[in-house]
C-alpha cells in the first residue's frame, strides 16, 4: 500500500463535564490573577461595596470595624485546588500533610489509646472517695 492511499480516521470523544470543568478552572485562574489587589479598588456599584457601606464602612482607605482600626486591604485568596483538596480552607497549606503511612499509624495509635480507656475488661480502680 502506498502512503498516499492510507486514510486516517480520528474519532474524538469529549466529555462535557470535563470541558465545563476546564472552562471553570480557566475562569478561576483568570479571576485569581486579576484578584483582590489594593491598587484596584472596587466600584461603588459592587454588591459587596454597597453591603459594607450599609454596615457603616466609610470607604476606601479606612479600616473595618466599629473603631475603623481593622484591615484596610482585601485578603488574598488561596491557591486553586482540584479534586478532594478543593474543600480545604484558604489557610491550609499542602505541605502540612504527612505521607499515607504516617496517617495510618497515627489513626491506629489513636484507636488503640481510646480502646484502653474504654475497655470493659478492666477492674474498677476502687472507691472514688477513699481510693481503696
Amino acid at each position: 500500500m502506498n502512503e498516499a492511499e492510507v486514510e486516517v480516521i480520528v474519532v474524538i470523544t469529549i466529555d462535557t463535564n470535563q470541558v465545563n470543568m476546564v472552562r471553570r478552572h480557566a475562569i478561576d485562574i483568570k479571576d485569581r490573577d486579576e484578584g483582590a489587589r489594593a491598587d484596584k479598588m472596587i466600584s461603588d456599584h459592587n454588591v459587596g461595596f454597597q453591603m459594607l457601606k450599609k454596615l457603616g464602612w466609610e470607604g476606601a482607605g479606612t479600616g473595618l470595624g466599629s473603631s475603623t482600626t481593622g484591615i484596610t486591604e482585601p485578603i488574598k485568596g488561596g491557591e486553586i485546588r482540584l479534586g478532594e483538596q478543593k474543600y480545604l480552607g484558604v489557610g491550609h497549606s499542602q505541605g502540612d500533610e504527612d505521607d499515607i503511612f504516617d496517617q495510618y499509624r497515627k489513626a491506629k495509635s489513636y484507636t488503640y489509646q481510646r480502646s484502653d480507656v474504654n475497655s470493659k475488661d478492666k477492674k474498677p480502680a476502687g472507691c472514688f472517695r477513699c481510693g481503696k
